[in-house]
């Protein structure tokens, strides 16, 4: 997925915070930090963008895809699998602990979403 944006901030570590305008797809994602029409990434600075430049930046596709699997896949596949174990009542009790891990998942890899995130180059 590639993005049009700006750099808004610098940060440590070679980062830089980019902002874009948010579409449909973003308030589902969760690869993006989304405030109304914003929405707004960190993201690798290997080019060394600066404050205020218009950048194209790569989200990799491979992850875009893992997110999207394991937000929308899971889910249902816990719940087919309470289903078969136990019936109604277990099925939602696997959905309810897919929703669990789920979120224990995006706990745990969040400091890793930069390393999938890049500016490609500056746009003139």
């Amino acid at each position: 997925m590639i993005e049009l944006g700006i750099v808004k901030n610098i940060l440590p570590g070679n980062l830089a915070t980019v902002t874009f305008k948010s579409h449909g797809a973003c308030k589902n994602c969760g690869m993006c930090l989304v405030a109304g029409n914003e929405a707004s990434i960190k993201a690798k600075n290997e080019i060394g963008a600066k404050v205020g430049d218009k950048v194209k930046v790569e989200i990799s596709p491979k992850e875009v895809i893992r997110a999207a699997g394991i937000l929308f896949i899971l889910p249902i596949l816990s719940m087919i699998a309470g289903y078969f174990i136990g019936g109604i009542i277990f099925s939602f009790v696997f959905l309810f602990a897919s929703f669990i891990l789920i979120y224990l998942f995006e706990k745990a890899i969040k400091k890793d979403y930069v390393s999938c995130k890049m500016i490609e180059r500056i746009v003139v």
